[in-house]
């Protein structure tokens, strides 16, 4: 992992990108690093949406250099997500079902067929290696890693064919961009997640989709916080102010220390993506 330099003094604007791990009816560690900025008089966007897949990610990274006109004040961090999903635009929206192998928008017909874990480490690897490469172009303030470590051969040993010349290749040519990449939130949350196992916050999701009770394994505030502590404020040199402070403080009493059962549909803090 390379330590990236940046001078957040002289930064005036944040955009995060990512799934619901960087966008969530809770604040995530994306929506604290902007609520912090703006408690500093600078500004921010996330571009975060539930779902997405990386080159959902990665057309949002592209339209937001064009929008915002990304510049040598800004500041980009992106949140992968993993390799295993399927971004299409049709019927007039994005439609971001997370894995293809737990959705309801592709059938298994065409999933058997056409979806395979070599397609989409390869695929991955080019639109993450190309957005960075496209962003250094703007801004030299980039950030980014994932939300598991998605490219690391033990990872996928077992689903992967890794005697595929073709995807080893891949791998080798991209190696200097994964050295990049800071760690996983996975990864990170690991250490504070005992005998790995976690809690989560048991939610109902309300709406038309009847999706009852369920238990949510998505980060928590607490734990967001946790990976800005130990990734993100580490490499920006800076703390968290005191507004910021309680800002989180507010919701880890809401998520964090309430155990019993959340309305994710009254939260009133986004809408999720």
């Amino acid at each position: 992992m390379v330590i990236p330099e940046i001078n957040v003094e002289k930064i005036s604007r944040v955009f995060t990108f990512g799934c619901s791990f960087t966008r969530y009816p809770w604040p995530t560690w994306a929506d604290m690093i902007i609520v912090d900025f703006q408690s500093k008089n600078k500004t921010g966007k996330n571009y975060g949406s539930c779902g997405a897949g990386n080159y959902y990610i990665f057309f949002k990274i592209m339209e937001a250099i064009k929008k915002e006109k990304i510049n040598q004040n800004d500041l980009v961090i992106v949140c992968w997500s993993s390799i295993t999903r399927e971004d299409r635009y049709f019927n007039e929206r994005w439609n971001l079902a997370g894995s293809v192998y737990s959705q309801d928008i592709y059938d298994d017909t065409f999933v058997e067929k056409y979806c395979t874990y070599e397609h989409f480490l390869m695929r991955d690897l080019t639109l993450i290696s190309s957005a960075r490469e496209t962003i250094n172009n703007y801004t030299n303030n980039y950030l980014d890693f994932g939300i598991v470590d998605n490219f690391n051969y033990e990872f996928h040993k077992e689903m992967i064919n890794l005697n595929d010349l073709e995807v080893k290749n891949f791998i080798d040519v991209y190696e200097n961009t994964l050295k990049e990449q800071l760690p996983s939130m996975d990864g990170v949350l690991a250490k504070i997640r005992p005998n790995d196992q976690y809690r989560g916050a048991k939610v109902y999701y309300g709406g038309s989709d009847d999706l009852g009770t369920q238990d949510d394994d998505h980060p928590t505030p607490n734990e967001h916080h946790y990976f800005c502590k130990e990734v993100l404020l580490p490499i920006l040199g800076d703390k968290f102010s005191n507004e910021t402070h309680l800002f989180i403080r507010e919701w880890v009493n809401t998520i964090d220390n309430d155990y019993g059962l959340i309305n994710l549909s009254e939260l009133m803090w986004n809408d999720g993506g």
